[in-house]
Parts: C-alpha cells; structure tokens; sequence
C-alpha cells in the first residue's frame, strides 16, 4: 500500500470499506477533503482573508497548544516575547515550523539535531537563540 499525504493511499479499498464509501460517491471526497483540513493542507484561502490581529492571535494560541508541553513552552514563551516584531514572511516561517512533527522540532530547537536547510532559516536561528540564551538576538 502506498502512502500519499492523506496517510493512505486513496486507492486502498480497505480505506473505503472501513469508512463505508466508494469512490465514486461524493461522501469520499468530502471525507478527503477534511483529512487534508486536519492536516493543514489548503489552509492558503483561510489565511489570506484573516486579519494581521486574528492571525496573530491564531500564532499564539498554536504555539501554546502544539502537543507536548516542552514544546507549548519554548514556542510559547518566543511567540510571547516577539511576535508583534515578525512580519508575514516570518508568520509564515513559524506557522510551518508549527506543523512539523515534534521530536523534530524538538531536536532542532534544544541543538541536539541540525536542521535541514529548507528549515534552517533566521527565524529558527532567532529561536534557538531565544530558547539558550534567554532573550531575543
């Protein structure tokens, strides 16, 4: 079985039976539809229509209810600390960081891990300086 970023592939019949759809049916794409909600995709449309305040507010609430509360208290504590100094590029920047797994995360921000250079940016490297030394750079 081959995994798409839906977690299965759409082609797998067991997927359908376990949900009691067929593919033809429009109750598959709609459950499609919101996977692709739940995990993040096609989330462009809802932040272009928000406010600079409304997103704000959707940053900070994130970064404190991310999953594991190591990580709700150092992205938590940074959004705090600097989040009217970031502008779009930068929301952007935490809002994928935000959407990374974890012990991923994790590893990045405590240096026990380097991060790869599609994420290696300078707002990570704002974090973990935050994060080590206490204050931003």
């Amino acid at each position: 079985m081959a995994l798409s970023h839906y977690g299965f592939c759409l082609k797998d019949n067991r997927a359908r039976r376990f949900h009691g759809l067929d593919s033809s049916t429009s109750g598959w794409h709609d459950l499609t539809r919101s996977y692709r909600n739940f995990l993040g995709f096609g989330m462009s449309e809802e932040l272009q229509s928000m406010t600079l305040e409304k997103r704000r507010k959707r940053l900070r609430f994130r970064a404190w209810h991310r999953g594991t509360k190591e990580l709700d208290l150092l992205f938590g504590k940074f959004v705090d600390r600097s989040l009217e100094d970031l502008d779009e590029t930068q929301m952007d920047q935490i809002e994928e960081l935000l959407s990374l797994p974890d012990p991923l995360v994790y590893q990045w921000l405590t240096k026990k891990a380097i991060p790869p250079p599609e994420y290696d940016s300078d707002l990570l490297k704002r974090m973990i300086h935050f994060i080590h030394e206490g204050k931003s750079p």
